[in-house]
C-alpha cells in the first residue's frame, strides 16, 4: 500500500457474472502509506474471493477437514497460487466451503506475492445466502501491521457490500422490415 485515498467501496456481483463497483463513503485518510492500482485490485477481486472454474487451475489446494463456520457445517481447504509470476497478485489462506450448498462461506487470507514497497494485510470475509439462492460477500476486515523499508504501519479497514440487485433486462425480437 503506497499512495494517497481513503476511499471506501462496494463491489456488486451481478447474476450476469459482472460487477458494480461504487464508492460509498469516504472516512479517515491515508497519512503514512498511499493507494496503488494492485491496492483496488485487492479489494475488488481478492477480498470478495470467489474461486470459479476458471480460476481453479492456477491454484493448489489441501483438504484440510470439517469446521463449523457462524453454525454452518463446512469443509476447509488451505489455497495458495501454483506460481506468482506476471505482476498478478493471488489469494493465499484458507476457504470455508459449506457442506449442503458446496458454496464459498468464509475467506481467511492474503494477497501474494507481497513486495517490500507494497504490502497488504490479512483479511477475512464473510458470505451470506442472498435471495435464498446466491451466496455473496457482506463484510470483509483486515486488522495487520505491515512492515515497510522505513516503517511499520498498521492498516485496519472493513468493507461492507451491500444491496444486492437481481439484473434483469427484457428484450424484444421483431422479425418485421428493419426500420431505418
Amino acid at each position: 500500500m503506497l499512495g494517497a485515498t481513503s476511499d471506501e467501496t462496494c463491489a456488486f456481483d451481478c447474476f450476469d457474472g459482472t460487477r458494480e463497483v461504487r464508492v460509498v463513503s469516504r472516512q479517515g485518510g491515508l497519512r503514512s502509506v498511499g493507494w496503488t492500482p494492485e491496492d483496488t485490485e485487492v479489494i475488488n477481486n481478492l477480498q470478495p474471493f470467489a474461486l470459479t472454474a476458471k480460476e481453479l487451475p492456477l491454484y493448489d489446494l489441501k483438504y484440510e477437514g470439517k469446521e463449523k463456520a457462524d453454525e454452518l457445517d463446512c469443509y476447509v481447504f488451505s489455497v495458495k497460487p501454483k506460481q506468482t509470476k506476471g505482476g498478478r497478485i493471488y489469494f493465499q489462506g484458507k476457504i470455508w466451503v459449506d457442506d449442503q450448498d458446496l458454496q464459498i462461506v468464509k475467506t481467511v487470507g492474503k494477497p501474494v506475492p507481497q513486495r517490500r514497497e507494497n504490502q497488504f494485510p490479512e483479511f477475512e470475509t464473510i458470505r451470506q445466502v442472498i435471495d435464498d439462492k446466491y451466496w455473496f460477500p457482506v463484510w470483509t476486515r483486515a486488522d495487520s501491521s505491515l512492515n515497510f523499508p522505513s516503517q511499520v504501519v498498521r492498516v485496519e479497514e472493513t468493507i461492507t457490500y451491500e444491496d444486492y440487485k437481481r439484473f434483469g433486462s427484457k428484450a424484444t425480437i421483431d422479425f418485421g422490415t428493419p426500420k431505418p
